[in-house]
C-alpha cells in the first residue's frame, strides 16, 4: 500500500514573512486608525466617564465638560501618522496605558477593518505554497 500526503502550506515562508506583513499592516493602517481615534474622542465614545470634580473643573474653565479627553482639543488635534507610526501629545500615553490616572484607551485597533481584511489576505497568501510538497512512502 503506498501513501502519498500533499502539502500546500508552508509555514516556514509565513514565519519568514510575518515582520513585513506586520509592518505593511501598520504603514496602511495608520491613517485608518488616525481617523477612528479622533472620532471616538470626539464622539465621547471614550471610557470611563470623566468624574464629577472634573467637570465642575471643566465648567469653571469655561470648557466643555465633555466628552472625556477633549477639553481643549489638544490631545485630539495632536493625533497623527507618521513614518515611524502614530503620534500624540505626551501625556497621551498616560491616559492610554492608565499610568497613575484612570485608563482610558483612545487609540482604537481594533476599528482598522480595512487593514485587518488585508493583513490575514496578504498572510493566507504567504502560507500558500507555489508547488505542493508530494511526501511518499
Amino acid at each position: 500500500m503506498k501513501l502519498e500526503i500533499k502539502v500546500g502550506i508552508d509555514f516556514g515562508k509565513l514565519a519568514s514573512d510575518i515582520p513585513k506583513l506586520i509592518d505593511g499592516f501598520l504603514s496602511s493602517s495608520k491613517e485608518e486608525i488616525v481617523g477612528v481615534s479622533k472620532d471616538y474622542i470626539k464622539s465621547g465614545k471614550v471610557n470611563p466617564d470623566i468624574f464629577d470634580s472634573t467637570k465642575a473643573r471643566r465648567k469653571r474653565r469655561g470648557n466643555p465638560e465633555s466628552p472625556p479627553l477633549y477639553e481643549t482639543g489638544v490631545l485630539h488635534n495632536s493625533i497623527k501618522s507618521t513614518d515611524s507610526g502614530i503620534e500624540f501629545k505626551g501625556y497621551g500615553i498616560v491616559h492610554q496605558t492608565g499610568d497613575g490616572v484612570t485608563k482610558r484607551e483612545f487609540i482604537v485597533l481594533s476599528k482598522a477593518k480595512d487593514g485587518i481584511k488585508n493583513l490575514i489576505s496578504n498572510m493566507k497568501e504567504s502560507l500558500r505554497r507555489k508547488s505542493p510538497l508530494v511526501l511518499k512512502t
